[in-house]
């Protein structure tokens, strides 16, 4: 029976029903629309431009590591402002990421005049599965190097007894990003993405609820227990909130020893072609690779020796190269085998870091060079004064100038080929307490610099003081004066930047 009457109204099943499927079609749709909009509103309010901020002083870059660890590389934008600088990214491990390797190389190119933006985008425990699929977020920030600091453990998927996760930070969570699909190869997604894996990236595309589901996660945490206090034990137990760090994991289980000799680490079969393709899909940017194996060293890391393969296919490409520092290992500077510990430390290790890049940036295109000589001058090469050099105590493996008798000074001569700019006045110095440095320019008082204490007169306590102070120069020779009617701080170097060219 197709109808039915109660009393006088006919009921039309069938038509409900469609009406019925249609709302509900409309209704699941809607809500999509809206979890996906809400989602990427979301995604846009956590996301951040990388460096963003400058010292307003002086102008000077700055760089910063990504706000969380081994999440949300895909949070991390270029920044909005457009300059002339030579920009490169960085990716690496927990190495960049946790020990200021990067923040020290801008100083030290902001202090050289070298017009460098350096951006950080290394994730904690990254892997080479991870380099290649972060390679297109690198480019977004239009670089013309692209540099990828790795240990041989990036290379294998075991570890004496343990398994490495081939995707070992959440990069992969943005390979279906529009931005990524332009760039990475149809045989990656074919190799690479399983049914699981490729639903569980395109889900977090679609839907980035997903992928910052950690954050929102960890925010609510926090807002509950300001207001609400801690939450119980047992919560904790039946509602775990998820580590905010993907890496986590496995580094917690390599963490202990293993029980197969590690030097017995064998290299994924398809390292040439991973490495190929990290290389290739740069250059069709026109963006260069610079491979760095860094310090990393001991019995944990000796294996697999990856650094002939590197060697070899590099040696196929013009713009790409490869740099061994493992030698450059110190049992004592690197206690865990990894990360650089100490001031004097990392100001070594991203000294080498920061000559490796120069170099290679050299070798694609020379460095502006200064039209000040030299712009950066080490404090006892002066040519007048009454100080002390010290190469043993304070300036034990990097020198410095002291003073025994004050009151002290200290002179240097400074040949300017352009005296229409201006120039800031930077110092590196070390300083238990405050012995701030009166500065003369050409005889005439420009102000007092190295103002504040650094924590202790040893090399580890070493920091430049970027000051405000701004000198007009001559052409030709100029005389810059530091003077005390005390003893000096331990001033290891001083420089003289042009300010246009920060």
């Amino acid at each position: 029976m197709k109808y039915q009457k109660t009393g006088s109204t006919e009921i039309q099943p069938e038509a409900n029903s469609k009406r019925l499927k249609a709302r509900l079609f409309w209704s699941i749709l809607s809500a999509a629309i809206i979890l996906s909009t809400a989602s990427h509103w979301l995604e846009y309010h956590y996301s951040y431009f990388v460096n963003s901020s400058q010292k307003k002083a002086t102008g000077l870059n700055i760089s910063r590591p990504l706000k969380y660890g081994s999440y949300g590389i895909y949070l991390a934008s270029p920044p909005a402002e457009k300059t002339k600088q030579r920009r490169v990214v960085f990716l690496g491990n927990s190495v960049y990421q946790n020990c200021e390797i990067i923040e020290r190389m801008q100083i030290q190119a902001n202090t050289e005049g070298l017009g460098l933006a350096l951006f950080n985008l290394a994730q904690t425990g990254a892997g080479i599965y991870d380099y290649l699929v972060q390679m297109p977020r690198a480019l977004l920030f239009d670089p013309e190097l692209i540099v990828i600091s790795f240990t041989n453990m990036a290379f294998t998927p075991t570890y004496g007894n343990h398994s490495l996760p081939r995707f070992r930070t959440d990069s992969v969570q943005s390979s279906l990003d529009p931005s990524a699909v332009s760039v990475l190869r149809p045989s990656f997604y074919l190799r690479e993405l399983g049914v699981e894996t490729a639903v569980d990236a395109l889900i977090s595309t679609l839907y980035p609820f997903k992928r910052i589901d950690w954050l929102l996660r960890h925010n609510l945490d926090d807002i509950i227990a300001s207001h609400a206090g801690p939450f119980p034990s047992w919560f904790r137990g039946a509602f775990p909130l998820p580590r905010l760090n993907l890496a986590q994991e496995w580094i917690d289980r390599t963490g202990s020893q293993p029980t197969k000799v590690p030097g017995q680490a064998v290299g994924y079969e398809e390292t040439e072609m991973l490495v190929r393709e990290v290389i290739e899909t740069a250059d069709r940017k026109d963006v260069s690779v610079l491979f760095i194996r860094q310090e990393s060293g001991g019995p944990r890391f000796s294996s697999p020796d990856v650094m002939p393969v590197i060697l070899r296919i590099t040696g196929d490409y013009s713009q790409a190269s490869v740099i061994d520092l493992m030698a450059n290992y110190i049992p004592e500077e690197m206690p865990d085998g990894v990360h650089p510990m100490g001031a004097e430390a990392r100001n070594l290790y991203a000294g080498r870091h920061y000559k490796a890049v120069v170099d290679t940036l050299n070798i694609l295109s020379p460095l502006p060079a200064a039209d000040i000589n030299p712009a950066v001058r080490e404090a006892e090469d002066f040519q007048r004064g009454t100080v002390d050099t010290d190469f043993s105590r304070y300036g034990e493996g990097i020198g410095v100038i002291v003073t025994k008798d004050s009151p002290g000074f200290v002179e240097y001569d400074f040949d300017v080929v352009n005296a229409d700019r201006s120039y800031t006045f930077s110092v590196r110095y070390a300083a238990a307490a405050k012995r701030p440095l009166e500065l003369i320019v050409n005889g005439e008082h420009a102000g007092f610099v190295a103002t504040r204490k650094t924590g202790g007169w040893m090399p580890a306590y070493q920091q430049w003081e970027h000051t405000d102070i701004t000198v007009k120069l001559k052409k030709n020779s100029n005389a810059i004066k530091l003077t005390r009617d005390g003893p000096f701080p331990a001033v290891d170097k001083i420089s003289l930047l042009p300010n246009d060219q920060k």
